[in-house]
């Protein structure tokens, strides 16, 4: 196994080992729960106010329809290039990871009471984020598929969208930022996987790109 097969697959035990950290602190009975609270709190603050709007917006933006264009557009996008593996690639990628993170939510379904919520606790299936988890895995998609010289604005833009789709799940009080937190890891789990992949098994074009 080579090292450009090696630093991929380090990197992907390296966010299975965080995300089942961030399981055992978020369902303990640490200071991560109220840390949790706080940050929901301090968000949801700003309910009824125009910030709301804005976060309803990136909310949708991570719904299933726009997430299905986005990633028929990637696939073009590698098609185009004749790049197909790429193409099977990042659909295995964004299909994998929210996959995964449904999978989660039913096996991790379980009430995380917060004193300091009082009645507007979260739903127990919170965790992780499925929005978080698609616009994240989105991003990494787009990465496999485009040229090079691409890629800088591309995780410039990616990472900015993810991170106001992740406090938007958060200021609507559906998710606590322990779940944001979480769908970035299953999503960037399965992105260093299938690099790992692609480095494992070149194809003539994969070679190339």
């Amino acid at each position: 196994m080579t090292e450009r097969v090696k630093r991929p697959l380090a990197a992907c035990l390296c966010c299975l080992l965080a995300l089942a950290t961030l399981v055992s602190l978020t369902y303990g009975e640490g200071s991560l729960g109220r840390l949790d609270a706080r940050i929901l709190t301090r968000l949801y603050g700003y309910r009824h106010t125009a910030a709301e709007s804005i976060a309803h917006l990136f909310y949708d933006l991570a719904s299933p329809l726009p997430q299905m264009v986005l990633l028929a557009l990637a696939c073009a996008i590698a098609l185009r290039r004749g790049l197909p593996a790429r193409a099977i690639a990042a659909a295995l990628l964004v299909l994998g990871a929210n996959l995964t993170s449904q999978l989660f939510k039913l096996l991790l379904s379980h009430p995380r009471y917060q004193p300091l919520l009082g009645s507007w606790q979260i739903n127990p299936a919170s965790f992780p984020s499925g929005h978080s988890t698609a616009a994240i895995a989105m991003t990494f998609a787009y990465l496999l598929v485009s040229p090079p010289g691409w890629r800088r604005w591309l995780l410039l833009l990616g990472g900015v969208s993810s991170l106001a789709v992740g406090c938007s799940v958060v200021a609507l009080h559906y998710h606590y930022p322990s779940d944001v937190v979480g769908g970035w890891l299953v999503a960037a789990a399965w992105f260093f996987a299938i690099v790992a992949c692609l480095r494992a098994f070149p194809g003539p074009t994969s070679a190339r790109a």
